[in-house]
């Protein structure tokens, strides 16, 4: 397959995508119109090196595929709460846009990425992401004024007007509480950011024989503004990058996260009290029993056909995020228990392929310890699920893409 070499278009292309995240007040994320346009844009570039034997292929038919299907979910049995419903829909569709956009820029640009380069993208985009924490420690109301650039109207909390006074984004409210996002839109999307750097930056210095002082700095940074987050993903984040020491195949992983659901689920039937202290020191008491999403539950009733296609009965006036924030439960509501099962199969299978694909092509890597880290990772992710949308989160899920195509030009 031939690569088009356009350096300077595709560092272009990347630099306005990278900037676009940080001012959402102009690029929306509901519908990731912008996403789209980055692709459409690649597209243009890579249509002719597209061969039916190769991956994008099979991702366009996989993405197609996808749409179709959640077209015919969003008409079916959705037509009080169609549109709520449709915005779920397509916010699921974000991790495949970024895949097949990272597919695509991978097959048709060639970037040079010299060391020194690469170096510095790393450090300043690191310390342009710690500064809104900074000052946010030291004034809130400075924090407060960042965010009410960054963000329009369209991301204000409408409750918040009614309990403070004011309008509020997500992240303005949790600063209140200590929990600093960043220049990002909620706590948890800064806490599934900062640990995914951390993992880049870890493995980046064990593979460097120049600049692992400025790798492991960058880890320190990324696990400091985890922190000041509060999200239970960067205080785990030790105990998952434990099994990147043990060479875990692909199929463990996967076997070790059912084991943990059936283990989750488990405690929940039988040991309820326990499970709720696990709620409140990893959850945030999301499942809580006087909080919205039990009540929700146990105001419906579930049938054989509901459970493989999707909770038609909203009568509570509330989509599948009403039902919690957990991206299985929303998949579940909103689809059932079929689209849950075939979402998440593509999405972890096109994630593999792409990194089989692309991460034996370099030859400096270590592939078998790379794919530690990238199995460890994925359980991260799939845990993190269980608690929030992990891999949805908006602007968090499109830097780290362009990141991955930094890093890989850098090794290649």
């Amino acid at each position: 397959m031939k690569m088009i070499r356009t350096s300077n278009i595709g560092n272009f292309v990347l630099i306005f995508a990278l900037i676009s995240q940080f001012i959402p007040a102009y690029f929306l994320y509901q519908y990731d119109f912008f996403i789209i346009l980055m692709l459409a844009f690649v597209v243009l570039y890579s249509v002719k090196s597209v061969n039916k034997s190769s991956d994008l292929f099979l991702i366009l038919l996989i993405y197609t595929f996808l749409v179709f299907c959640i077209i015919v979910f969003r008409e079916l049995n959705f037509t009080v709460y169609g549109s709520l419903v449709g915005k779920e829909f397509l916010s699921d569709l974000r991790p495949l846009l970024l895949l097949l956009f990272l597919a695509l820029f991978l097959e048709s640009f060639s970037i040079k990425v010299t060391r020194v380069r690469f170096y510095y993208l790393s450090l300043i985009l690191m310390l342009v992401l710690s500064i809104p924490n900074i000052l946010g420690l030291i004034d809130f109301d400075i924090y407060k004024k960042i965010h009410f650039i960054l963000y329009s109207d369209v991301y204000y909390v409408p409750s918040h007007l009614e309990t403070l006074g004011q309008y509020m984004t997500v992240s303005s409210y949790a600063a209140l509480n200590g929990r600093l996002s960043s220049v990002f839109l909620q706590p948890a999307t800064a806490g599934i950011f900062f640990t995914t750097m951390a993992y880049f930056f870890i493995i980046q210095a064990r593979f460097l024989k120049k600049g692992k002082g400025l790798m492991y700095f960058l880890v320190l940074l990324s696990v400091f503004n985890g922190y000041l987050s509060g999200s239970t993903v960067i205080m785990l984040f030790p105990v998952f990058l434990l099994f990147s020491i043990f060479n875990f195949s692909f199929r463990a992983i996967i076997l070790i996260f059912l084991i943990s659901l059936i283990f989750i689920f488990t405690i929940y039937v039988i040991f309820y009290d326990y499970f709720l202290i696990i709620d409140g020191q990893f959850l945030g008491k999301r499942f809580d029993p006087n909080g919205n999403i039990v009540q929700a539950w146990s105001a419906i009733n579930i049938d054989i056909v509901e459970i493989f296609i999707g909770i038609n009965k909203l009568e509570l006036g509330v989509s599948g995020k009403g039902f919690g924030d957990s991206g299985y439960l929303i998949k579940f509501v909103n689809g059932g228990l079929l689209y849950v099962l075939v979402y998440y199969s593509f999405l972890i299978i096109l994630m593999r392929r792409i990194f089989i694909k692309y991460v034996k092509s370099i030859e400096c890597f270590k592939v078998r310890m790379l794919s530690r880290y990238f199995n460890s990772l994925l359980l991260l992710y799939l845990m993190a699920e269980i608690g929030f949308t992990a891999f949805s989160q908006p602007q968090a899920s499109m830097i780290i893409t362009i990141y991955l195509i930094y890093l890989y030009y850098f090794y290649i």
